[in-house]
């Protein structure tokens, strides 16, 4: 696995930061169908607004290079905290799974996507 980031700041006092991570598992070309993501590429952005309520937002994809399956997932966070003691995230991914894609690996997500709120307080 290897990985590159770098950020960037905005006159705003927001900072962007962008990510790259390759991970490549060397396995047999069958164990490389029946696992997903052996092969992968990372990209992310985040901006973080750098304010009093700690605001970010994450936009990221996972994508399977292995030949012919090219799976993968795209990402949407936003978190922020509120009332000095609590924290909300949102999460939204969608994924992308060809029709021929193996079930056991991340196959099984075929047509679905996940959204999730969590609230997290902190003592």
């Amino acid at each position: 696995a290897m990985g590159f980031e770098k950020q960037v700041s905005h006159d705003n006092g927001a900072d962007s930061t962008y990510i790259m991570e390759g991970q490549k598992i060397f396995v047999s070309e069958e164990d490389e169908k029946n696992f997903g993501l052996q092969n992968d590429l990372f990209l992310a952005w985040r901006l973080s607004f750098n304010d009093v309520n700690s605001k970010e937002i994450t936009i990221s994809t996972m994508v399977d290079l292995s030949k012919g399956e090219h799976e993968g997932f795209s990402q949407f966070t936003y978190a922020q905290r509120f009332a000095e003691s609590w924290k909300i995230e949102l999460f939204v991914i969608d994924y992308y799974i060809p029709s021929n894609s193996n079930l056991n690996a991340i196959g099984l997500f075929q047509d679905k996507e996940h959204a999730s709120f969590k609230f997290t307080r902190y003592f």
